[in-house]
Parts: structure tokens; C-alpha cells; sequence
């Protein structure tokens, strides 16, 4: 009889342990997963710490070059990464969408007009010459690009390491304060999400 009793209170005591045991792993995985969430915050600003946001200017003629020897011209209004398209506007006022994949690149020519950032139109090559020289930025992911204000081409890149290093990244930095990224040209790789874009200050 007493065997059976000690045998009894050992299962219940073993049962509680065992309760109280899943209630601190359960305690312990909330705690976790709420230290995590609080610092994905933390953990996100120090990834985009080292990127800077460029604001660039978009010509507002450009030759878009396909795959296939053929080429359209107009205003580049849209470059949507999710839709994978490229929408060019017409001089008479006539849009039209070209896929990303058929893009082979897009060049904008010396003379073309752009805006800068606080809306002076300027013309290339009219008595405004570059302050210097062209810079290539490969493998930039497509979402860190955005067209802001299409019908003025103002855009925006975001730059950091591995596209640029840190002591190029600086330098752009400085030239940018007094004058104004204006894209020669832009190509993009899909399969890999990401573009290029060469770009000259002016």
C-alpha cells in the first residue's frame, strides 16, 4: 500500500515538474521572440547605416536601346521594378510601355534638358559643362531605385556598400552638396534584380 502511494506522489511530482518545465521553455521562446522583434529596428538601421539616398536628375529625352537593333525615343516616366516595365512618353503627349527584359539600355544624350533639385531647368552642353567626371554605379538593387517627380526626371538611388565603398561613397557625398548627379545611362539585369547607372555631376 505505501508503495503504491510514494508511486503515486513520484508521477505527480513528475507531471508538475514536466508542467513546470514547458512553462519556462514557453516563457523563455516569447521572451526570445520579443527580444528579436524589438531589435529588428536595431538591427535594420545598422544595415542601412552605411547607404546614403542620391537625389539624381533624368534627362527628359532619352533613346531606349532593344534587344533586337531597335530603338525608341520619349521621356522616361516610369521604371517599375515590380511590374518589370519602362513607360516612355512621347513629345505628342503618347505613352509607351516596354518590357524591362527587351531593355537593352537607356541613353541620354548630351543637350537634353534636366531639372535640378530645386526645379531650374538646365540645358546640356549650353554653357553648363560637368564639374566632373562620369561615375559607374553596377549592381544596384532595382528597389533602391525610384523616380520621384517623372515630368521633371527627378529621381533617387540609394548608394552604399557593396555598390560603392565607403571612402567612394564619401567623396560622392561632397560633390553632391554643390552640384547635381545628371544618369548618361542606365541598364538593367533582371535575372540578378539589379541596374546600372552611369552618371556625370553638373
Amino acid at each position: 500500500m505505501g508503495k503504491m502511494i510514494i508511486k503515486a506522489l513520484s508521477s505527480r511530482l513528475a507531471v508538475a515538474f514536466l508542467a513546470i518545465a514547458t512553462g519556462l521553455l514557453t516563457q523563455a521562446t516569447v521572451a526570445s521572440q520579443d527580444l528579436q522583434r524589438q531589435d529588428l529596428p536595431f538591427l535594420q538601421a545598422e544595415v542601412n547605416a552605411g547607404k546614403t539616398p542620391l537625389k539624381v536628375a533624368l534627362p527628359t529625352l532619352a533613346q531606349v536601346f532593344l534587344k533586337g537593333n531597335s530603338s525608341k525615343i520619349g521621356q522616361v516616366i516610369v521604371i517599375d521594378s515590380q511590374g518589370q516595365k519602362l513607360v516612355l512618353k512621347h513629345q505628342s503627349g503618347q505613352t509607351l510601355s516596354l518590357p524591362l527584359d527587351q531593355v537593352e539600355k537607356v541613353v541620354f544624350k548630351d543637350g537634353n534638358v534636366f531639372y535640378r533639385t530645386d526645379g531650374r531647368m538646365v540645358m546640356r552642353g549650353n554653357g553648363n559643362e560637368p564639374v566632373g567626371k562620369q561615375d559607374s554605379w553596377v549592381n544596384i538593387p532595382l528597389n533602391d531605385f525610384k523616380l520621384g517627380d517623372a515630368n521633371k526626371g527627378q529621381g533617387e538611388v540609394t548608394l552604399g556598400p557593396p555598390v560603392v565603398d565607403e571612402d567612394k561613397l564619401e567623396g560622392i557625398r561632397l560633390v553632391a552638396k554643390n552640384s547635381q548627379f545628371v544618369v548618361d545611362e542606365m541598364q538593367f539585369n533582371l535575372p540578378k534584380k539589379t541596374m546600372m547607372i552611369k552618371a556625370t555631376p553638373y
